[in-house]
């Protein structure tokens, strides 16, 4: 996919700038889930209070159904989801490792984080797309290979989509 981009623009771009991106979003998203699991997260019914609220206020009537009759019921599981996947999404960009796979699920999750706050504060409507954005375009280069795992990963299987 890279080789798509550079046949377009004639231009060769180092991976190290995706580096720090993917970097900084691991270090976020990690950060973020060890936060949550520190401050309670999974022994409160913290993320049912935010769910509420953000069904009471959700403009997307379709994700909001799913928010009450979905995610509130199981308050306590998407907990559990949302630590796990943060730290977990976290861990591997910072790592580099299966980098592809790990931009993938941030992508899920900050999709639903969009639709589940909808715009009930700009700030998270516009840090969510953001990291869409951001993620999307690790995701395409393959940001792993640059100082990552994903590189000696490459030269075990270099025709794996995967890195």
């Amino acid at each position: 996919m890279a080789g798509f981009f550079k046949d377009l623009t004639g231009e060769k771009t180092s991976m190290i700038y995706l580096a720090f991106l993917r970097i900084y979003i691991g270090y976020y998203f990690l950060a973020a889930g060890i936060n949550k699991l520190a401050g309670g997260f999974l022994s409160k019914p913290i993320l049912a209070g935010i769910l509420k609220g953000w069904a009471e206020k959700n403009p997307h009537a379709w994700y909001k159904s799913f928010l009450v009759e979905t995610a509130l019921p199981n308050a306590d599981m998407f907990s559990y989801l949302v630590v796990t996947g943060e730290i977990a999404v976290g861990a591997m960009l910072l790592a580099g490792l299966l980098t592809r796979a790990a931009a993938l699920v941030g992508i899920f999750m900050n999709l639903n984080f969009y639709f589940a706050s909808g715009w009930t504060a700009p700030a998270s409507s516009g840090i969510n797309r953001l990291f869409i954005v951001c993620q999307a375009v690790l995701l395409l280069a393959g940001a792993g290979r640059a100082l990552g795992l994903d590189a000696f990963l490459k030269k075990a299987a270099p025709k794996s989509i995967l890195w």
